[in-house]
């Protein structure tokens, strides 16, 4: 178990790099500094996060259930609850979209993570009993979500030549985030 305080500090931290790093807009800023103010009201548990959890560090064989993750250097005993299961979710919608000859981008990830649709429907049932089991509200689901995208692109700046706030795409998934909420419950208009 973790005090609210400590993810709200973990947080802070990560909002204040993440400024330092992408200079993004006040307005994303504002809106992160709000998520951290909620979830440090909330106590959740740590979690093993691997950190890096994608299809291509899964062992699976064939015809068999998943033998084993792999490739552990990112592994935090201390991580933040859900963050694995959004980032396995889009990397898996990736491999969807290349499947499909569509380049990813925003408006897949959107399409996949935030619309009606089976990798929606996968990862609302996925988070909801990832929730239950470790007795995490489901209220602060939304708020986790947009912060995921937030650390993975402080990883992604380690790759880039001169990060900024126009060239990564993990900013263009938070703002995806950020205008079109990831919820357990349906909220969408009628079609």
């Amino acid at each position: 178990p973790a005090e609210a305080r400590e993810f709200g500090s973990a947080l802070e931290i990560l909002i204040a790099s993440y400024d330092d790093v992408f200079s993004p807009p006040r307005r994303v800023i504002e809106a992160l500094e709000a998520a951290v103010a909620r979830l440090a009201m909330t106590s959740m548990p740590a979690v093993l996060q691997h950190g890096d959890l994608g299809i291509w560090n899964i062992l699976a064989g064939e015809r068999t259930p998943p033998l084993g993750i792999l490739d552990w250097e990112n592994a935090d005993h201390s991580g933040i609850p859900l963050w694995d299961l959004f980032v396995f979710a889009r990397t898996f919608g990736i491999f969807m979209a290349d499947s499909a000859g569509v380049r990813y981008g925003p408006s897949v990830f959107t399409k996949q993570l935030l619309e009606p649709g089976p990798l929606h429907s996968a990862l609302v049932a996925g988070t909801a009993r990832y929730c239950s089991a470790l007795g995490i509200s489901e209220e602060v689901v939304t708020d986790l979500f947009s912060l995921c995208w937030v650390q993975q692109a402080i990883r992604e700046a380690a790759t880039m030549p001169r990060p900024s706030w126009d060239s990564g795409r993990n900013n263009r998934y938070l703002e995806a985030s950020l205008a079109q909420p990831f919820r357990l419950e349906a909220k969408y208009p009628e079609s």
